[in-house]
């Protein structure tokens, strides 16, 4: 995150991989204030052997940026923050049990995928070390956090998580208005699609180059499907399957109110 955020020079980085081996971090909350005197104790071991204190000194000034300019850390710990009371995100407690929904609107686009990448990067990293529990991931808007230009910082998890989740146990649907916006990557990985209505060309030859089990007839079918109309393919299905999407159970968020006049106005 460092890097992505501020970049981190080579001999930054060297100071900041091998002072962590000398901090001893355990699983206790830090203060910033605590953990920046640790940091600059523990790294000054080590610029003794580069001679690079200018390095150390910056590096003390990006991780204080970091942890002071995203909304998502906190700087002290405690019960509360301001008047909010504090809720740690604990990823085994998450994947314990039932469905979680993380809505993120709220931050702006870079650190929403900061947070993806950090909360899926331990997903991963946790259902690599126990197998018993599958954990099955929906990422809404995924040219959000796996853009098909451009850089974010959660594009290389959710390529892991496509390309070698399975294996551990862990599912992945992406969901997206505009495929062609999508990393081709982790679209590729996607054995079975569904498909709404799609029109607009572009999105349609992406599609046809990168999804493996789509013909030029389904394609012209995705064109003209109904609102309430999807098309399932890849290996889930033996061949192409028109299917009905039932009517949802929940109110539709998005949905545009009726106008309905509140009284007649009679004019004399």
């Amino acid at each position: 995150m460092l890097d992505h955020y501020y970049g981190l020079t080579d001999a930054q980085r060297r100071i900041l991989e091998e002072a962590w081996q000398y901090m001893g971090m355990d699983n206790e909350l830090t203060g910033l204030d605590e953990f920046l005197n640790d940091l600059e104790k523990s790294g000054g071991k080590v610029v003794k052997g580069y001679g690079n204190e200018l390095a150390l000194s910056t590096l003390l000034t990006k991780v204080k940026m970091l942890v002071e300019n995203r909304p998502f850390f906190i700087t002290r710990p405690g019960e509360f923050y301001g008047n909010e009371p504090i809720r740690l995100l604990d990823i085994n407690d998450l994947m314990e049990y039932g469905i979680h929904v993380l809505d993120l609107s709220g931050l702006d686009l870079i650190d929403q995928q900061a947070l993806v990448a950090l909360i899926l990067n331990n997903i991963f990293r946790v259902s690599t070390m126990r197998r018993d529990r599958p954990v099955f991931i929906v990422v809404e808007e995924a040219h959000n956090y796996a853009p098909s230009v451009g850089l974010s910082l959660s594009t290389s998890t959710l390529i892991k998580i496509a390309r070698e989740g399975r294996k551990f146990g862990v599912g992945l649907c992406i969901i997206s208005q505009r495929p062609s916006k999508v990393h081709q990557d982790v679209l590729s990985q996607c054995l079975t699609q569904v498909f709404k209505r799609i029109i607009n060309p572009v999105d349609l030859r992406y599609v046809r180059n990168v999804v493996e089990f789509i013909s030029d007839e389904d394609l012209w079918e995705v064109r003209v499907l109904n609102e309430d109309d999807a098309l399932v393919t890849g290996l889930a299905v033996s061949m192409p399957l028109p299917i009905k999407v039932r009517d949802r159970l929940t109110e539709h968020g998005g949905i545009t109110p009726t106008l309905t006049p509140r009284s007649s106005i009679t004019r004399v």
